[in-house]
């Protein structure tokens, strides 16, 4: 009986290789928005403007050469992904790259800033 891996001739089917770990980083953001646990943040009603918040995922990674992952995480209802990793991570943060499964709001804009990151990837 032939594996999930060999087709009919016997031969190996080549393995599917990501181009680069950029592309691994935002595929595990993409899919962190997708774990049980992500939530969509709670609405900000104003008299003029009604909010709507997406949930997202957030993967923060080393900004060397190695780029070892730092944290993943995703929107609670308390929380954005952003703010809620900047406060678990604090002064760890700083200089590393930051990949987002969508584009930040203002809020967890500033906290990407004030804690110093180097890069921000979004989808």
């Amino acid at each position: 009986m032939a594996s999930a891996d060999e087709n009919l001739s016997g031969n190996v089917k080549p393995t599917v290789r990501l181009k680069d770990k950029e592309t691994l980083f935002m595929l595990l953001a993409l899919h962190m928005e997708e774990s049980p646990l992500c939530k969509n943040p709670m609405r900000q009603n104003h008299k003029k403007n009604n909010i709507t918040m997406n949930k997202t995922g957030i993967v923060i990674c080393d900004s060397d050469s190695i780029q070892r992952v730092v944290m993943m995480d995703c929107s609670r209802e308390q929380l954005h992904a952003a703010q809620l990793v900047m406060v678990n991570l604090t002064t760890r943060a700083r200089d590393c790259d930051v990949y987002l499964s969508r584009k930040p709001c203002t809020d967890c804009a500033k906290c990407l800033v004030q804690g110093k990151t180097q890069a921000l990837i979004n989808h």
